[in-house]
């Protein structure tokens, strides 16, 4: 799988940096209990821009299950 899942996994996913909130808590959990594996394909750091420019955040991901590659 892979694409804009429109959350972060951890504060350091945003700038400026926001408290952990529940949707951080949902989403980490839904990749653990599926039993995924998070791939770091290189690139910026963040991956989607606001549209006033203040805000940062790294929404694009790729996770697959442990038997992919």
């Amino acid at each position: 799988m892979m694409g804009n899942f429109s959350e972060t996994r951890c504060v350091d996913d945003r700038f400026p940096a926001t408290a952990c909130d529940s949707g951080v808590i949902i989403f980490n959990e839904f990749i653990r209990d599926a039993q995924l594996i998070e791939y770091n394909v290189g690139g910026i750091r963040f991956t989607r821009i606001s549209e006033d420019g203040t805000t940062l955040s790294k929404i694009d991901r790729f996770v697959a299950c442990v038997n992919f590659f």
